[in-house]
């Protein structure tokens, strides 16, 4: 599947689903981003830190609502690392 067919799916999903609001859909552009430079490979490992400046999020319990949720909609799949100098693990399902 390409990065194209991946949010044109993600796009069309969330259409139809009342729950995602603008936040879920910056954090999804800037995960989308993440992956596009890893040259689509999952999972990606990222820092919260670096995700949230291009998402536009500035408050660390805000990220982490938006990207548990995410995880719980089925849109991603989210391992969290517990460790600060681990990155978590992200891979896109939509």
């Amino acid at each position: 599947m390409t990065g194209g067919d991946k949010i044109d799916l993600f796009i069309a999903a969330t259409i139809k689903d009342c729950r995602i609001h603008k936040g879920h859909l910056a954090l999804y552009m800037a995960l989308f981003h993440f992956w596009k430079g890893k040259n689509y490979i999952s999972p990606i490992g990222l820092f919260a830190s670096e995700v949230m400046k291009v998402a536009k999020i500035s408050s660390n319990a805000t990220y982490h609502r938006l990207i548990k949720e995410l995880h719980d909609y089925g849109y991603i799949k989210y391992e969290p690392s517990f460790y600060k100098y681990s990155a978590s693990k992200v891979f896109l399902s939509v």
